[in-house]
């Protein structure tokens, strides 16, 4: 399944950075963990891709959780609240077959999580627009901030 994800992995990441953004995989590699505590029952999540930029004043941070299986959906859904915390637009992107079944006015929308259709040729559309997400943990989002500047060598 991971194998079927990762190959999703750089069509998301060069999306990203057509929309402006400096970005990574790092899915697999460990190298951006957020830590969730006891809250969650799991010690930690890692995003599969995840996108900086600096707009006039501020820092966007955009993570995009990917799911191939329709089985971890779910999965993909609840990772997606959890980096709502920290980042200011949260994708969930899927293979086209699956993405192509999610309505308009489906959970995605009032959840501020938008979604992503990769087709099998690795183009990347817009299912639903992300908006963004006000209600940032300001404690945990200076610490993501950094980890993913490190992990683009951005100073």
């Amino acid at each position: 399944m991971k194998e079927k994800e990762a190959l999703l992995y750089e069509p998301t990441r060069n999306w990203l950075e057509e929309q402006g953004y400096k970005a990574k995989v790092v899915g697999g590699t460990r190298s951006i963990i957020l830590a969730t505590g006891p809250r969650l029952g799991v010690s930690s999540v890692e995003p599969d891709v995840i996108g900086y930029k600096k707009e006039e004043y501020s820092e966007v941070l955009t993570v995009v959780e990917v799911k191939a299986d329709p089985m971890y959906l779910f999965d993909g859904i609840g990772r997606c609240e959890v980096f709502k915390a920290i980042a200011d637009f949260v994708y969930l992107a899927l293979p086209e077959r699956i993405a192509s079944q999610i309505g308009i006015n489906s959970l995605f929308e009032p959840m501020h999580i938008g979604v992503l259709s990769i087709s099998s040729e690795h183009s990347v559309k817009i299912k639903i627009e992300a908006r963004k997400n006000y209600n940032q943990d300001y404690l945990l989002r200076p610490v993501m901030i950094a980890m993913v500047k490190s992990a683009l060598e951005l100073p």
